[in-house]
């Protein structure tokens, strides 16, 4: 398991790089076209869902997940617990 620090490290990381790349717009597709989901706190693609979907999409990405289950993310939106190193 890496520590506590390398693992809010990477997601500091992942934040960034999702920042970027951007996220598709559901709004934007043609009808039929899949619905995709992204993680509440780092903006990773969680879920691509038919546009008929039943389930209920991941809130969250697996690594995001692991920082909640550790408590170093609050398991809500925005509210995120970051180290003194981080600028975000």
């Amino acid at each position: 398991m890496i520590s506590d620090e390398e693992a809010l490290k990477r997601f500091s990381l992942r934040k960034r790089l999702f920042a970027i790349v951007g996220q598709v717009d559901n709004g934007d597709l043609p009808a039929g076209s899949p619905m995709f989901f992204y993680c509440w706190y780092c903006s990773d693609l969680v879920d691509e869902l038919p546009e008929d979907y039943t389930t209920v999409p991941k809130r969250y990405c697996d690594e995001c997940s692991e920082l909640i289950s550790r408590k170093l993310l609050l398991e809500e939106r925005d509210r995120v617990i970051y180290p003194e190193f981080d600028t975000l």
